[in-house]
């Protein structure tokens, strides 16, 4: 899997370390970036050598196999500046008509991974996410459609399914996590304006769609622990496999010095691979409980201390633990978007009602709903006229 991780290098250690955290354990740079050139079925048979019929995740693994083929189509799909007449066309052609149905299908059983969380390592791959970021775009584009058209029901039934979706396919490890937020982010993109069209119904519909939303788990923490146990299968693989470490850190121009330094040393001095494996376990495992700690904070709370990087083990710890600071700003970034979007419907709410937005956010109820959930603090509201901005407190 580590097949293009060169590819994901910069002369920058810290760069290094996020980037890792998309190519390390998931191998972006190769099965991502790679799933395109697969011909037609291959993705689906791929992952479902025996599909059941019994798991939506089949499904919508079918729908991107389809959608993949259509390569024009998935391109406007896409772009924001595709006119409605294109879009009209498209998602009335017959496979796209399939794609939906599919889509629907998927989420009428149960989200099963294809994959064993039990035997997760270095040598797993997620090839589908790229594929179903698009499934994302078509929704998206319905969604506009139908709002173009004064469709705001189906619009709002295509958010829910949207959202759905995108938090279904958080079940493996944290990439997926960040997947599913992107597709999440997609579908939501049209309601983060003004809501000019929706009537009080579309906005207490929307309301709760969000509200829906926020009383499902969090699956961040079982993401961390499947990461965790993939992380640590792959630096045992290390010592019975002392090439698959030299591969990682390769050789290149572009690397980064330390990678390059790394590369060195273990090629020089395999027998000290696996005594440094069994010292910078306990350090990997701490940084996943540091996580999981950060995790069930409140973002103001949290702490994240500073990296050490004296010796050859605080290194490898550094680039290869998670930077769960940037990972968990991207999940709290998505529950404020969402959080905002019911703020949205209700001050919608309160200009049928009144013939104006309000002053202040505080006269809207729940009063919870006007919290901000990155600081604790509530949304940052500036009337503008017969306008307002809305901004996250952080």
């Amino acid at each position: 899997m580590f097949t293009n991780i060169k590819a994901c290098y910069t002369p920058s250690l810290q760069r290094l370390r996020t980037l890792l955290l998309l190519c390390f354990i998931v191998g972006l740079g190769s099965s991502v970036q790679a799933q395109p050139s697969l011909p037609k079925d291959d993705l689906y048979k791929q992952l479902f050598a025996n599909p059941t019929g019994k798991n939506g995740y089949e499904d919508w693994v079918r729908a991107a196999t389809l959608l993949a083929q259509y390569p024009d189509e998935v391109q406007k799909l896409g772009d924001s500046h595709t006119s409605l007449s294109q879009i009209r066309r498209i998602l009335s052609s017959e496979p796209m008509r399939q794609v939906r149905g599919l889509i629907r299908a998927g989420l009428s059983k149960p989200i099963l991974s294809p994959r064993d969380s039990k035997t997760m390592d270095l040598d797993t791959t997620f090839p589908e996410y790229a594929s179903l970021r698009g499934l994302s775009r078509l929704l998206w584009q319905d969604i506009r459609l139908s709002i173009a058209e004064g469709r705001n029901s189906e619009a709002l039934l295509t958010l829910r399914e949207g959202l759905w979706m995108g938090k279904s396919v958080q079940m493996d490890v944290v990439i997926g996590g960040l997947v599913g937020i992107a597709m999440e982010t997609i579908v939501l993109t049209p309601f983060m304006d003004d809501l000019a069209t929706f009537s009080v119904k579309d906005s207490l519909a929307l309301e709760q769609v969000v509200q829906d939303w926020q009383t499902l788990p969090s699956p961040l923490e079982s993401m961390i622990d499947k990461e965790e146990k993939s992380m640590i299968s792959s630096l045992k693989l290390f010592k019975r496999q002392h090439e698959r470490l030299l591969e990682m850190f390769e050789p290149d121009q572009d690397a980064d010095t330390s990678a390059n330094e790394m590369h060195h040393y273990f090629k020089n001095n395999p027998n000290a691979i696996a005594p440094l494996v069994d010292q910078l376990l306990p350090k990997i495992k701490q940084s996943y409980n540091e996580m999981r700690q950060n995790m069930r904070r409140m973002p103001w709370e949290r702490t994240f201390p500073e990296q050490k990087e004296a010796t050859l083990v605080e290194k490898l710890a550094f680039v290869l633990s998670p930077s769960s600071e940037q990972l968990l700003s991207r999940f709290d970034a998505e529950k404020a978007r969402l959080f905002m979007a019911r703020v949205r419907a209700a001050l919608r709410r309160y200009w049928w009602e009144n013939g104006h937005y309000p002053r202040t956010l505080e006269v809207l109820k729940p009063m919870e709903i006007i919290v901000d959930p990155n600081s604790g603090k509530p949304f940052l509201y500036t009337l503008k006229g017969n306008s307002y901005e809305l901004r996250s407190a952080k």
